[in-house]
């Protein structure tokens, strides 16, 4: 099977038990499909995956565990790190020796401070720019008064 197919079915039965909801029932089809969607390759899909990992977080706190791994890879895919690690965080207080969950925060710590440098760089190189600029502005402003 392949992933639009399982996703396609995920999405069928997800939608048939909220069609058949009761009140107070809690959903059985929802993380699987959460999940799902969260390793698609649409930016859209990973970030309705995201909604409905939130609601999950908030109705099933006995899935945190699973529900804040998801939300953490998912923000990662989006190359959203700050949140990805905020709920990598939150996951290691509640959990310090898992190691999946240590090794994802690690490569979340490398892509910020690689992104954090580029962006410094860039930063950089524009204030360089300002300066040559400046002195070049100095230097035809002194040039032409004389």
């Amino acid at each position: 099977m392949d992933f639009k197919e399982d996703l396609r079915r995920a999405a069928l039965e997800y939608r048939d038990e909220m069609a058949q909801q009761i009140p107070g029932n809690k959903s059985t089809k929802k993380f699987p499909y959460a999940t799902l969607l969260t390793r698609s390759a649409d930016p859209r899909n990973v970030r309705f995956g995201i909604g409905l990992l939130q609601e999950i977080l908030h109705e099933k706190p006995d899935e945190k565990r699973d529900t804040l791994y998801y939300l953490a890879l998912a923000h990662y895919r989006l190359q959203e790190y700050l949140q990805a690690r905020q709920y990598a965080e939150v996951l290691l207080r509640l959990q310090p020796e898992n190691r999946q969950i240590q090794q994802l925060k690690a490569v979340m710590d490398e892509q910020i401070k690689k992104d954090g440098l580029i962006g410094i760089g860039i930063v950089s190189g524009i204030g360089a720019l300002a300066a040559v600029a400046a002195v070049g502005g100095f230097i035809i402003a002194k040039t032409l008064a004389k």
